[in-house]
């Protein structure tokens, strides 16, 4: 049975939608706990000063009353091809007139869209309403939608990633001649090799590749142990690659100035050997796009990374 809510003053009607028979229940109530269970009308410990008028009405057919019909349980999954989930009305170009920037669930494809105006691009496939509009936290899409000039930021938070406990996707999108452009992922970080530059296992220390900038991490016990078995097999350097995996989760913080911090951790690994770590990357965001700031190690700066707050789910 759907309910559908209908507002009038100190009052609330509840209309059920019926079958075939077009049979109409209207149940009026104030400040009540109302259970229905097929037919049967129950109420709650809590129910007082009832006012209950159910109106049964049926259409005549031309052989006289109809029967009773069950409901039709199809009308129960009904929804818009495409449902707004945010929407905001900006001028992105400066020309006096205002976008209408949105974010949009496209139930036809199982799409999760941007449109600005009448432009659209798909952000991620594969989705399905009710992890944008359900309550299954084990299944569900947390995001942040935030608009800066003609940039737009879309944040996803999926709480269903086996192992990681959650997964992240950040993307910026730029609107331009009336296009949008999808111009920074943090799908460029993961599932990438990440090369060792330097192993000194006397001060227990490594140097990696990380994107473009050499970093360097602290070996542990285990990961020095690792290394010293792996030394009498091969060349370190030459056979000792390190892996990104994933993005469980990133984090927003919004400055004073109008300035958008934004963080996200990623997982690092050796594959079969010890080493792992979490590689913090610190970005702004602008209506210049995102920048990245600082990034380091979990394990090397621990100070740094209990300072970082990532999006709750």
């Amino acid at each position: 049975m759907i309910l559908r809510y209908i507002e009038i003053p100190n009052k609330e009607i509840i209309m059920p939608t019926c079958g075939e028979k077009n049979i109409l229940v209207y149940i009026i109530y104030i400040n009540r706990i109302l259970y229905l269970d097929n037919w049967g009308i129950y109420e709650g410990e809590a129910m007082k000063h009832l006012v209950l008028v159910i109106l049964i009405s049926c259409l005549l057919a031309v052989r006289g009353l109809g029967a009773i019909g069950s409901f039709n349980e199809d009308s129960q999954t009904d929804y818009p091809n495409k449902e707004i989930i945010q929407t905001f009305s900006e001028d992105m170009n400066n020309d006096s007139i205002s976008e209408d920037i949105s974010l949009i669930m496209n139930n036809a494809n199982q799409e999760l869209i941007i449109a600005v105006n009448d432009n659209e691009q798909v952000i991620k496939s594969n989705v399905n309403r009710e992890q944008i509009f359900g309550q299954v936290l084990s299944d569900q899409y947390k995001y942040d939608f935030i608009v800066k000039g003609n940039k737009i930021l879309v944040a996803l938070l999926y709480t269903g990633t086996q192992k990681y406990g959650s997964s992240a996707d950040v993307y910026c999108y730029e609107y331009t001649d009336n296009k949008i452009e999808k111009i920074w992922s943090s799908q460029d970080y993961e599932d990438k090799s990440l090369l060792i530059t330097e192993i000194d296992l006397s001060n227990n220390n490594i140097k990696i590749d990380m994107f473009g900038q050499i970093k360097d991490r602290i070996l542990r016990d285990r990961d020095i142990e690792y290394l010293q078995y792996r030394e009498k097999e091969c060349d370190l350097l030459k056979e000792s690659v390190l892996a990104s995996v994933i993005i469980p989760n990133y984090g927003l913080k919004y400055g004073s100035n109008g300035e958008i911090q934004l963080v996200i951790r990623l997982v690092i690994w050796s594959g079969a050997g010890p080493i792992s770590d979490s590689y913090i990357m610190k970005f702004k965001y602008t209506e210049e796009g995102i920048q990245l700031q600082d990034s380091w190690f979990e394990s090397t700066e621990p100070q740094k990374s209990e300072l970082i707050t990532y999006k709750e789910w």
